[in-house]
């Protein structure tokens, strides 16, 4: 929370503004100068304009019931940690794939070489690697899902269902 107090000098009126701005929105109180100290005010906020800050707490929420939704839809298993630990790395895996989830409510998402091969390399045996990406509204929505697979995976899925 942060609190500015302004001091308006005007002879006849001499006042404070008593600004506040928190992560649940800003407001402000004009008060007599005379009077203002040893007295209680109230300063009604309002919502923030523009962007809505999420909270840590809310995103990690989001964050973890995305990967049980996404990793539970393919038949596997959520690494604890969200692949912090040594040996489950990345989100969760089947015997078939290996997931890494993000999600955004802006309206894209940058994903890097680095970060596949990242994946990639966290891949056992005959995983490969899959890269989901969710786009949300600012209420936890989903908008739209996108997947990212290596070409040859793909190419292997497309020519297993013509078969």
């Amino acid at each position: 929370m942060k609190v500015r107090l302004e001091y308006d000098d005007t002879p006849r009126t001499p006042y404070i503004t008593i600004h506040v701005r928190t992560d649940e929105g800003t407001g402000s109180v004009r008060s007599n100068y005379l009077t203002a100290f040893g007295e209680e005010h109230v300063v009604i906020l309002e919502a923030p304009k523009g962007t809505v800050q999420l909270r840590t707490k809310t995103l990690k929420k989001r964050a973890t019931r995305q990967e049980r939704q996404r990793i539970e839809a393919i038949g596997g298993r959520r690494h604890s940690g969200s692949g912090s630990f040594a040996g489950n790395k990345s989100d969760g895996s089947t015997d078939r794939w290996r997931m890494e989830n993000k999600f955004t409510t802006a309206e894209s998402f940058r994903v890097t070489l680095a970060d596949l091969t990242k994946l990639r390399s966290e891949c056992r045996g005959f995983q490969a690697p899959v890269f989901n990406v969710e786009f949300q509204e600012k209420t936890g929505a989903v908008r739209e899902t996108w997947v990212l697979v290596p070409a040859a995976d793909w190419e292997r899925l497309v020519h297993a269902q013509n078969a």
